[in-house]
């Protein structure tokens, strides 16, 4: 419950620290995308012998970035369990039974629920491209469309009968990792020593007017 003045110098001192960042940022993120153009072979043209001339390039670096990354994903994904989980020294049996439980409770919501293998590929090739990965990781829910049976009652005859009627229904509702873009990431001040301990951290990305309202009508 801030007066219109105390909001307005609270968003200008905001702006500015993200600028400020920004600005910090401004090299790194140049060579970010050097290193890129350099991964996927986008070459400057060329003007000689002749304006417009092919520029060949054989994508050496892509090869062994995609080579190196295959290897990390092996070694770090190819362990089972993911996750070791060990009782407290000195409980029995059973709770060696209970870890082993959750070891495979794990395992199961890691790769089969929440496919943290397709995540952890890009993390590992923008880890290896930047070099600097950063991940967030958000709750979400995802539905699916099913069709649902229904008792009715027909009003002329009095009997009963089934309808379909489509519906939707959960598909997912969990934590959910994601890839954030350096070129849209914001740490502040940028001497922090990690993000834990940075009085500013955002990911910046865009919203429609429609949404923004809708959220806006929502509280």
């Amino acid at each position: 419950k801030l007066t219109s003045d105390k909001r307005q110098a609270l968003g200008t001192q905001l702006l500015e620290r993200v600028a400020s960042a920004r600005q910090g940022m401004s090299q790194m993120l140049s060579n970010i995308q050097t290193w890129r153009d350099l991964y996927e072979s986008r070459l400057p043209p060329k003007d000689f012998p002749w304006v417009g001339c092919s520029n060949l390039n054989i994508p050496i670096i892509q090869y062994h970035v995609d080579t190196l990354q295959a290897h990390v994903t092996d070694v770090i994904l190819g362990i089972t369990p993911l996750f070791v989980v060990q009782p407290p020294p000195g409980m029995g049996e059973e709770f060696k039974e209970r870890a082993t439980n959750i070891e495979n409770y794990l395992e199961h919501m890691l790769t089969s629920v929440m496919n943290i293998r397709e995540s952890l590929d890009m993390v590992f090739l923008e880890a290896l491209l930047t070099p600097a990965a950063i991940v967030k990781l958000s709750w979400r829910e995802e539905y699916r469309q099913t069709q649902q049976y229904q008792t009715v009652i027909d009003p002329m005859t009095g009997e009963e009968g089934q309808v379909t009627q489509p519906v939707e229904v959960p598909d997912y509702r969990g934590p959910k990792p994601e890839l954030v873009d350096l070129s849209n990431f914001v740490v502040y001040p940028l001497g922090g020593k990690d993000v834990g301990s940075a009085y500013l951290v955002g990911d910046r990305y865009k919203l429609s007017k429609n949404a923004m309202m809708k959220r806006v009508s929502e509280g």
